[in-house]
């Protein structure tokens, strides 16, 4: 088509799809047929499975993402070995990835174990294996957005006081044109 010629002469060689799925960066993208649309990362989130499993087991009973204790920090903790540490590094980094496209419903947990890259220890891996339990639990849960009314744009909002050890507060916000939602995020302030 015309618009692809335009693309490829400006910026070269590229691989140009039509129809209703596309792969894009390890998002299967699909437009559905109720005008929605769907990004699909079970693939990506299979491999952080797969590396997880190679060093510890997965707890197929887990509900939620995190428990009460996520925001907890032991100053006495073990620290990670080397290699659970650099595992716990390149399986957070996965993940945060994944939060941001496929799955804003880890966003709390990944966002906090993000934080605790350079300094994980055992308390940090154990939640970690919770969240990678919960992945496993809800892994043909696709993310799906779409839009009931242009006009309307939802916003949701939450604050909690004092959760981490510095003392400081944790938001979080979600945005929604109606069906799922289209921008989500959790930090610490």
């Amino acid at each position: 088509d015309e618009f692809g010629k335009i693309m490829i002469k400006e910026f070269g060689g590229m691989e140009i799809t039509s129809g209703n799925i596309h792969d894009f960066l390890g998002m299967k993208i699909g437009i559905n047929k109720d005008r929605t649309i769907s990004v699909d990362m079970r693939q990506q989130l299979r491999e952080v499975i797969k590396e997880f499993e190679k060093f510890d087991t997965i707890s197929a009973n887990v509900t939620t993402p995190a428990a009460y204790y996520l925001f907890n920090i032991n100053p006495n903790a073990e620290q990670l070995n080397a290699e659970l540490s650099e595992a716990f590094h390149s399986i957070t980094s996965k993940l945060g990835y994944v939060m941001k496209r496929g799955r804003p419903d880890i966003e709390t947990a990944v966002s906090f174990l993000m934080k605790r890259v350079s300094k994980s220890d055992i308390d940090d891996w154990m939640k970690l294996k919770r969240l990678i339990g919960f992945i496993q639990r809800t892994i043909d849960e696709i993310r799906v957005i779409g839009a009931t009314s242009l006009t309307e744009i939802m916003s949701y909002i939450d604050s909690a006081y004092a959760v981490h050890e510095n003392m400081r507060s944790h938001t979080g916000g979600l945005v929604s044109f109606g069906i799922g939602a289209a921008h989500a995020r959790s930090i610490e302030n």
